[in-house]
């Protein structure tokens, strides 16, 4: 993904910065799964993020102390 970008930016597109280039990012990767045009709320749903890793444990437990 982020040879996606630098070639984007060697190509004179000008990208977002901050949490904006994140959305963009999470689309580039949406773009790869099988389902065309899919929103993140969506991929959720359908399993596309792997929410089982211990990657997403922080933002786990966050949401069970609300």
């Amino acid at each position: 993904m982020e040879r996606f970008f630098e070639c984007a930016t060697a190509a004179g597109v000008l990208l977002p910065e901050g949490p904006i280039i994140a959305k963009h990012q999470v689309q580039v990767f949406l773009a790869t799964r099988r389902k065309a045009q899919m929103m993140p709320g969506i991929a959720a749903y359908d399993g596309v993020w792997p929410f089982d890793d211990p990657l997403f444990d922080a933002v786990s437990d966050f949401l069970k102390k609300l």
